[in-house]
């Protein structure tokens, strides 16, 4: 068993091809939040990073399996963070501009901006409900979201002050949390999208990647 992010694609660790995308995007620094079998992406990362015209870096979360939150919480005390920055997911390819989220993102002067797709062009199960460019109600329980209209995309733009008062986790916290203190107090900008983003991290979804790869439908 190995780290998602080093499961082979197309003949090459994921975490390369999305390394490739992040460069191809205009990322100039990457920081990877790891856990299970860090250590493996640590070593990989040594042996590589002088491939991508990038600054790559790693944060080993310990305890491991933090989540989203957590990680980023650990990550800000560090002072890892700069005072606007994108986090998106080691086993997904979101077919988004990361730079138009980050303009946005800097333009709304917004605590957090998240990415939306509607339910219809991934038929997924929703999580979030949505209207008017604006995210009014979020959850990942999927019996209380039948009225619910779009899917989390995975780009997220964020304010590092969102994290610096939050004490250091010493369990799991989901990302969810902190979204709906945000939404208890107002509603959070949604940047929508139409086309469905690429993810391994079930044996469809990598099935679907490496076919992708194969139709040379290269992930830019």
């Amino acid at each position: 068993e190995q780290p998602k992010i080093m499961v082979e694609v197309n003949g090459q660790p994921f975490i390369q091809h999305q390394l490739d995308w992040l460069v191809n995007q205009g990322a100039t620094e990457v920081l990877f939040a790891v856990g299970f079998k860090g250590e493996v992406v640590q070593e990989w990362i040594k042996e590589n990073a002088s491939n991508f015209n990038c600054k790559i870096s790693t944060f080993l979360d310990k305890p491991p399996a933090l989540g989203t939150l957590g990680s980023l919480i650990q990550i800000a005390k560090h002072n890892l963070l700069k005072d606007t920055f994108l986090v998106t997911y080691g086993d997904t390819i979101p077919r988004i501009s990361l730079q138009r989220v980050y303009q946005v993102m800097i333009s709304l002067d917004s605590e957090i901006l998240l990415t939306g797709i509607e339910k219809e062009l991934v038929g997924e199960r929703p999580n979030m409900l949505v209207a008017n460019g604006k995210l009014l109600e979020y959850s990942k329980d999927t019996k209380l979201t039948p009225r619910f209209t779009h899917i989390e995309y995975g780009v997220i733009g964020m304010s590092r002050k969102v994290l610096q008062k939050r004490a250091t986790p010493i369990e799991h916290q989901d990302l969810s949390i902190l979204i709906n203190e945000i939404l208890a107090k107002n509603p959070i900008p949604i940047l929508e999208t139409k086309v469905p983003y690429t993810e391994m991290g079930s044996p469809a979804g990598l099935a679907k990647m490496q076919l992708e790869f194969i139709e040379n439908k290269f992930l830019k």
